[in-house]
């Protein structure tokens, strides 16, 4: 059975009052828990963020009873986070995370922490790391394994001698291509998005388990529906998608992303409109209410998703952090289009 969370900021008693509050729609046929959303990189796991987060959330939980978490990792600044570039220093970070989230007073059953890889790298890196698309596949596949894997491998084995869960989140492509003013940060590239075609069963095989986000991952299908021959220009953009990635995906349905995934695994549920152009002056939109974006059949994956053994995050940017309208509209919709007119 799926356990739903909703997200909150520990730093705030009042914010995690309220996620909680909001769960109660649930909880007749969901087991229902936190997301914790870290800020501020490793300063936000360590110190005085820590104990403020430790007490605001103990205090809820004395309120409340336990509550099933989940911890996820900043992914800013990247001087924290990089899988690529820094390895040994994430590999610190996400033990920090590993530490937080096997302390938390009153949480129920193991902890989950979530993270990105942040394997980001610059146009000048991506360019000299091939001439063509096919030769920087190669490339970056072989440095993967190489470089990657094995401090990954670390953390896996730190996270369960702390009987905590593992998840790598998967990524939009190109990463920042929602940063509307962020010219550096949206010409960075990731070549590891992770999807059902390449990097769930490496990451696996390392004991650690999938977050898959909707918003994302649904960039690299939406992306690939465009395509209609080799182009390098193309695979300069939606830098982290390759020919063979092409092949995986063009004219298939995201369903198989779902089907994919496993007991346990997460799922940061949202919708997505548009992807990054910079010829046209355009940006992706992550985290988009559920049904007012482009992801086609969202009822039909809800449903499957009900109907699992995954960890369902309704993961919904806000404008209104207090009202969090499009939060209350996105469970809105869940519930008409899973369970009909039936009470919750």
């Amino acid at each position: 059975m799926s356990i739903i969370y909703l997200p909150a900021a520990a730093e705030s008693f009042d914010d995690l009052k309220l996620t909680f509050n909001l769960l109660s729609s649930f909880e007749k046929r969901y087991e229902t828990g936190i997301m914790l959303i870290i800020r501020g990189g490793e300063k936000g796991l360590k110190g005085r963020a820590k104990e403020s987060q430790f007490k605001n959330f103990e205090r809820l939980t004395k309120e409340a009873g336990e509550l099933p978490v989940i911890v996820m990792v900043s992914n800013l600044p990247l001087t924290d986070l990089d899988f690529y570039h820094l390895p040994e220093k994430s590999v610190r970070h996400i033990k920090l995370a590993v530490d937080f989230a096997s302390e938390l007073p009153g949480k129920k059953g193991k902890a989950i922490a979530t993270f990105h890889l942040n394997t980001l790298l610059t146009p000048e890196e991506w360019k000299n790391a091939g001439n063509n698309a096919e030769q920087r596949y190669k490339i970056f596949q072989n440095q993967f394994i190489k470089r990657v894997f094995p401090v990954l491998k670390k953390a896996a084995d730190y996270a369960g001698s702390k009987r905590t869960e593992l998840k790598v989140e998967t990524t939009p492509v190109p990463e920042f291509g929602d940063m509307v003013n962020n010219s550096e940060l949206n010409q960075l590239g990731n070549p590891y998005p992770i999807y059902s075609g390449r990097g769930f069963s490496e990451i696996r095989r390392l004991g650690i388990g999938i977050a898959l986000d909707f918003s994302h991952t649904f960039t690299l299908y939406k992306a690939s529906a465009f395509l209609e021959k080799n182009n390098e220009r193309f695979f300069e953009i939606y830098k982290g998608l390759f020919p063979s990635d092409i092949k995986k995906i063009k004219g298939k349905s995201f369903r198989q992303e779902i089907a994919a995934l496993q007991k346990g695994d997460v799922v940061h549920m949202n919708d997505s409109i548009g992807l990054f152009d910079p010829d046209r002056n355009q940006f992706h939109k992550e985290g988009v209410a559920l049904g007012e974006g482009e992801i086609e059949g969202l009822p039909d994956l809800l449903r499957a998703l009900a109907a699992s053994d995954v960890r369902i995050v309704f993961e919904i940017n806000e404008s209104d952090h207090k009202r969090r309208i499009n939060l209350k509209r996105s469970i809105d919709y869940f519930w008409q289009n899973v369970y009909g007119n039936q009470n919750r």
